[in-house]
């Protein structure tokens, strides 16, 4: 998400000049292209709240991350454990080294 609404953001200096604001917005397209604050504002405004939205989704996931990278580390025998899709269900399997 953070990555989309940076996207978004930055593209709006690119979109709207480009098709203006009736087109961008999705009104009907009249050719106008002399008012182009309300396209930036809604790229912009977009692109904000996907940027604040997974800033803490980020935050999250490292903590859970780190936290089952810490699990793994207690319990070795889960790395030679595989779940493997396959038609008509799933495959388990057991890695071991001789």
């Amino acid at each position: 998400m953070t990555g989309v609404g940076g996207v978004t953001a930055l593209t709006s200096a690119l979109y709207c000049p480009l098709v203006g604001v009736d087109q961008a917005i999705g009104g009907i397209v009249t050719g106008q292209k002399e008012n182009i604050a309300p396209c930036y504002a809604a790229f912009i405004g977009v692109g904000a709240a996907l940027v604040i939205a997974g800033i803490p989704m980020i935050a999250v996931g490292t903590v859970k991350r780190r936290a089952y990278l810490e699990w793994r580390k207690d319990h070795p025998i889960i790395e030679r454990v595989a779940v493997v899709p396959i038609r008509g269900g799933l495959a388990l399997g057991w890695r071991a080294e001789f």
